[in-house]
């Protein structure tokens, strides 16, 4: 005797929920894995910027942890590894990774490494949009708004996703230095694609994060005590903290504003905003009192060399070019040997 219409819809039925169900245990245990670093989901990364991580050595040692501004061929870390020989520099970042990312990888690094130094970077630009995606039904496609939404709860797709990305840009060829270049007239449609993404989803993210307005604000309620605990952890394993919080590009000389005005960015006072800017504020005001914390600014260096008509970012991304990272790296070189030397255990410069 066949089925009746009826047995076959209840049959498809109990597929269909037991998939989900399978779906939803998998996402979860995912989640648990990721979270609890159960399983170190960024070795690959740790591995690609160390190559020298197995080598026995006696050097003291510098944890470096940050966003794609660390993690960059040219980064400062690169630059700090030539000038201190005599230092080991563990390069600890994530392209595309904030606060939230950093808490999950301090403790296993800080147990692994045990640093005499830490060295957190953090960028104005998109910390805050790392820490929640905007949703945006007018000016972003249906997929990526469902993938955004879902990333915000469950943090294991973002890392699935950076993951998956990364193997298709080995497979298809590296695009790294995509935007990255200094030659020509700007053109909007040569920027970044991740940078006109963002602005995109949200026209008012940089003015917002720059100075914690609207949601952004909102956003730093999240973002203040999870920098707390970040630097807590540190200062339990009794590991001193440099905190590096590396300007937007309009912040720095007003030729970057209209370029991202031209992105659909919508600035506001960004070249004429103080140094003190809120982001810089709530990140100072993280710091424990009593314990061996530096907020390191590099805006006014940066503004310096910018104003002698020397540029510090790309002409089509909003990173820091060579010149821009070696500034960075002599601002955190500064701040480093006096601590080195403040605590007896001098640098060579």
């Amino acid at each position: 005797m066949l089925p009746s219409k009826t047995e076959k819809w209840k049959k498809w039925l109990q597929r269909f929920v037991y998939a989900v169900a399978m779906i939803m245990f998998l996402l979860g245990m995912l989640e648990l894995f990721y979270r609890n670093q159960w399983i170190d989901t960024y070795r690959r990364e740790l591995n690609a910027l160390n190559p020298d991580l197995d080598q026995p050595s006696t050097r003291k040692k510098v944890l470096c942890m940050g966003d794609s501004f660390t993690a960059a061929p040219n980064s400062w870390v690169n630059v700090m590894r030539e000038w201190h020989p005599e230092l080991q520099f563990i390069n600890s970042s994530v392209p595309g990774t904030t606060i939230l990312h950093a808490n999950l990888m301090l403790q296993g690094r800080l147990e692994q490494f045990h640093p005499d130094l830490l060295i957190y970077q953090v960028y104005v630009g998109n910390d805050l949009f790392d820490l929640r995606y905007p949703v945006n039904w007018g000016e972003i496609g249906l997929m990526r708004n469902l993938y955004w939404s879902a990333a915000n709860h469950l943090r294991s797709l973002a890392w699935l996703n950076y993951a998956l990305g990364q193997f298709k840009r080995q497979i298809a060829a590296p695009d790294f230095q995509q935007g990255k270049v200094d030659e020509g007239e700007f053109d909007p449609l040569k920027y970044s694609e991740r940078e006109r993404l963002y602005i995109q989803a949200e026209p008012t993210l940089i003015t917002n994060q720059m100075h914690l307005i609207g949601d952004r604000g909102n956003d730093s309620y999240t973002y203040g005590p999870c920098l707390s605990e970040f630097l807590s952890t540190a200062h339990a394993a009794g590991v001193p903290v440099l905190v590096v919080v590396v300007p937007h590009c309009v912040q720095v000389h007003e030729r970057y504003g209209p370029r991202m005005a031209q992105l659909g960015a919508q600035v506001l006072d960004g070249i004429g905003a103080s140094a003190e800017y809120r982001f810089l504020e709530m990140v100072r005001s993280r710091i424990i009192r009593g314990r061996q914390s530096i907020v390191i600014n590099p805006m006014d260096e940066l503004r310096a060399c910018e104003a002698a008509d020397i540029p510090m970012y790309y002409l089509h991304d909003a990173h820091l070019n060579d010149a821009g990272q070696r500034v960075l790296a002599d601002v955190i070189d500064d701040q480093m040997t006096r601590y080195f030397e403040t605590t007896k255990l001098a640098v060579p410069k």
